[in-house]
């Protein structure tokens, strides 16, 4: 029990247990848990060369999609498969659940803001059923895209493997 414990120890272990959305600038944190995918194995053709954009994919494991950074929702379509964001320091994003869910006609969906809406990192967006998008034959990765990406510079992925909603995902 030295010194490092004593000023380390009991902290890193509350930081793990509870999950924060601390906004950080340029930084896109991940909008739902789950297995995060290079851009490449997205199972999309769209997103996986990136046509709209970089990014990368997040395999859900969990059931609720939350703003990655403070900003507005600039679009929520009628079938709630996807929200675009536009953060306070310019990054506009995509987040487009599961693959061609939007032949599900919004079933599945629940959203939770509308268009022109201010948020904070950290504020629900969507639900999904992650049993109803696999019951309909879709795939339910999460795109995570960054459709703006020419004004921002290079993109730098933080994350991969396993990470909970919140954790830096990608910086610019």
């Amino acid at each position: 029990m030295g010194f490092f414990n004593k000023l380390f120890g009991g902290k890193a272990e509350q930081q793990e247990a509870k999950v924060e959305f601390i906004s950080q600038n340029r930084t896109i944190l991940a909008p739902i848990s789950g297995k995060v995918l290079a851009q490449a194995d997205i199972p999309d053709e769209t997103f996986a060369q990136g046509i709209l954009g970089p990014g990368c994919g997040i395999e859900p494991s969990e059931k609720t999609v939350y703003a990655p950074f403070d900003g507005v929702v600039s679009q929520v379509p009628s079938t709630l498969h996807a929200v675009g964001l536009t953060s306070d320091d310019g990054i506009e994003l995509l987040i487009h659940v599961g693959m061609d869910t939007v032949e599900m006609q919004g079933k599945g969906f629940k959203g939770l803001v509308k268009e022109g809406e201010a948020v904070k990192a950290g504020t629900p967006l969507l639900t999904i059923d992650l049993r109803a998008i696999k019951a309909a034959g879709y795939p339910a990765t999460t795109a995570v895209i960054v459709t703006n990406s020419d004004e921002l510079g290079e993109l730098k992925m933080l994350a991969e493997g396993s990470v909970s909603a919140g954790t830096p995902l990608i910086k610019f």
